[in-house]
């Protein structure tokens, strides 16, 4: 049974995603502030709840004020979704130069591989959960480099399909064995959806859905996809999934030269301890994300003489 969604917003953007909504929403209401474009079937935003809605889409591409007074009429922010093709409104700034990673990962990442001498590095985004918002690829992806996006999560995939077409853009998920397992939503886009319930719970957070879900190696996508080579750059945030994951790729043929990974703060010695077993280091931590490198760029990132 597909969600209610009121949208809002009923110009060029909306028309715009018109098919993908319908494919994915049953539309009870349009909602409008502009006189001249209100109708019965397009309303003002005091006649919201006159509708019965799972979610708010807003398909405005200035949105900031939409969500605030949302938020005011009392409507939670897990209910309120943002369509919009414009990169520029999902980007933050530090000193001048844009990022859309969570804590500017994605500058990091970029430095370094400016400095091994990689200009266009490939990536896999293994729990990629949106293509601007929090990405740690969309950075490479704006500045002509592509990749693998995989997201379990079979309500987002879509907007990749839209936002990033020329990545391959991959629904499944990703385990250390083939099979199916348990994914539990706490909304459509939040990125603490996860196949980890417990994960979920320590974060403070509620799952309000359970789907079940095929998953697969990551090793046999890479074989599918790639060629059996892996990327010079992985991303990974699999919500519970990250270690065990890691642990069972096999880099004995190639491997990606970075790897960034969510590693909760217990997790940190244990994940230090098997990347080092893999031939990584530890170049630095951001926030709750760990980014590795190769051992055979450490003298040129360290300055490590012979």
């Amino acid at each position: 049974m597909k969600r209610r969604a009121a949208i809002y917003g009923y110009g060029n953007n909306y028309f715009t995603y018109l098919d993908e909504i319908e494919r994915r929403y049953q539309i009870v209401t349009v909602i409008d502030n502009d006189p001249k474009k209100q109708s019965e079937s397009v309303v003002p935003v005091t006649d919201i709840f006159k509708y019965d809605f799972d979610v708010v889409l807003i398909t405005n591409t200035i949105y900031k004020e939409i969500v605030l007074d949302l938020e005011q009429r009392g409507i939670t922010r897990d209910c309120i979704h943002i369509l919009t093709r414009d990169a520029s409104l999902c980007k933050r700034s530090i000193c001048g130069s844009a990022y859309y990673g969570q804590h500017g990962e994605d500058l990091i990442i970029a430095a370094i591989f400016a400095k091994i001498g990689i200009t266009t590095p490939s990536y896999i985004d293994l729990g990629a959960n949106h293509p601007f918002v929090g990405s740690n690829t969309a950075l490479l992806y704006l500045n002509g480099c592509r990749g693998v996006n995989i997201e379990a999560n079979p309500r987002m995939i879509d907007f990749f399909e839209s936002l990033r077409p020329e990545d391959i853009n991959l629904n499944v998920g990703v385990a250390d064995k083939p099979g199916k397992l348990s994914f539990y939503l706490v909304s459509d886009e939040s990125g603490l959806n996860s196949f980890s319930k417990d994960d979920i719970e320590k974060a403070g957070a509620v799952a309000k859905e359970t789907m079940e879900l095929p998953v697969v190696t990551l090793d046999s996508i890479v074989d599918e996809y790639l060629g059996g080579v892996y990327p010079d750059f992985l991303d990974c945030d699999i919500e519970g999934l990250d270690y065990s994951v890691l642990e069972s790729m096999s880099f004995e043929k190639s491997f990606p030269k970075v790897i960034c990974v969510e590693v909760h703060s217990g997790g940190i010695s244990a994940f230090d301890s098997m990347m080092i077993g893999k031939s990584y280091f530890l170049f630095c931590r951001m926030g709750e994300n760990n980014i590795y490198v190769h051992n055979s760029y450490k003298r040129l990132l360290l300055h490590i003489s012979e």
